[in-house]
């Protein structure tokens, strides 16, 4: 499993995150697993993400200290075709061993 190692910020600050691999759910730390609106996907941030991810992880990130989260945009590798279709055979047990499931719809009206 993948997961996106969610670096403190506030605001409009930049996002800086970092990925991690564990060999499975047992060797990975607590992590919120992220559900949300994809958005349109020519609309995207310079993190290589969709503005509306870009928005939920500002929203969710910690003053304080940084966190692990679950986003299948950044934790999939995309482009990888039998990757993702492993990835996505195993999304069940994904958001399963979250600690939490937040959802994330958008930030304005569409």
């Amino acid at each position: 499993i993948r997961l996106v190692q969610l670096k403190p910020g506030m605001g409009a600050d930049t996002l800086s995150c970092s990925l991690k691999i564990f060999s499975d759910f047992a060797t990975a730390p607590r992590y919120d697993a992220l559900s949300y609106c994809w958005g349109d996907m020519r609309d995207r941030s310079s993190l290589r993400v969709t503005k509306n991810l870009s928005a939920a992880l500002h929203r969710l990130r910690q003053r304080g200290q940084s966190q692990p989260i679950w986003a299948d945009a950044i934790c999939i590798d995309q482009e990888n075709i039998s990757e993702r279709n492993q990835q996505v055979s195993i999304m069940d047990e994904i958001y399963r061993h979250a600690l939490r499931i937040l959802v994330w719809i958008n930030e304005g009206h569409e």
